[in-house]
């Protein structure tokens, strides 16, 4: 996820700690690193899921997955030295979690991954130098539902939880995050283009290890056909017009492979 404590002197950034994380695990992983550990983790995490058997996987089901993987964000699709971290940096936007904050009672069956009204998604976090940019993609079975999914998010109630939420999601993180604190901000006017789309800023603090460090989120979800591509990243990272090119790229990606 690209929530970030912003940059500065006697700063700790989140994202650092995520790196140093993220570099520990691979280096000590006897797989390979950047976007292959990624497929293969997932790969692997799928063969152990299909032992179970009380889970049904339809191929239908499988196909969607796929579909929603292809229209990730990859570091070839973007310029400059990006890498994909494993999934230790997937951020947990998980409707479990949404469960657990009361002001996401009325979003998190259709906002969050694995909600009931949910469709099928699959994320990747880049990483580039210290910088880092979350992408989720999930897949309706209809443009109306996607176009639901951007018109709650984009409603004034959906702040509260997008706040508080992000509370609870970055101490979920294995980053000893032992409190985290949000609050609504005003985000900045981004030109993008998809069927519709809605921008949300948080700031806030984290506490790791004891020390107190600003962060902060923009989020943008963008509907493209029955597709959501959703795209974050810190605020002290990337200037506006960076933003613009990341966030677009990410969702020109989804219409692309969704069609």
């Amino acid at each position: 996820m690209s929530i970030t404590a912003s940059t500065g002197e006697g700063e700790r950034t989140l994202t650092r700690v995520a790196a140093m994380i993220a570099l520990a695990a691979l280096v000590l992983a006897v797989s390979g690193c950047g976007s292959d550990s990624v497929t293969d983790a997932r790969d692997a995490s799928a063969e152990t899921n299909s032992t179970d058997e009380t889970e049904v996987v339809s191929p239908a089901m499988v196909a969607e997955r796929e579909l929603a993987e292809a229209a990730l964000l990859s570091p070839e699709d973007l310029e400059g030295n990006w890498r994909a971290l494993g999934p230790e940096g997937d951020f947990p936007a998980t409707a479990e979690l949404a469960r657990t904050v009361q002001a996401c009672a009325g979003f998190a069956e259709l906002v969050f991954d694995g909600g009931a009204d949910h469709g099928t998604a699959d994320t990747v976090t880049l990483q580039r130098e210290d910088s880092l940019l979350y992408n989720y993609v999930v897949i309706f079975a209809s443009p109306e539902e996607a176009a639901a999914m951007v018109s709650a998010v984009g409603s004034t109630e959906f702040d509260d939880c997008w706040s508080q939420f992000m509370g609870v999601a970055v101490q979920a993180y294995p980053q000893n995050i032992s409190d985290a604190r949000y609050v609504t901000a005003e985000p900045p006017e981004l030109e993008l283009v998809a069927d519709s789309y809605a921008t949300k800023m948080v700031t806030g603090t984290i506490v790791v290890d004891g020390s107190e460090s600003a962060d902060s989120c923009i989020c943008v979800f963008a509907q493209v056909g029955r597709a959501v591509a959703v795209v974050h990243s810190a605020a002290a990272h990337f200037d506006d017009e960076e933003r613009i090119v990341l966030t677009q790229a990410g969702i020109d990606k989804a219409r692309d492979v969704i069609g």
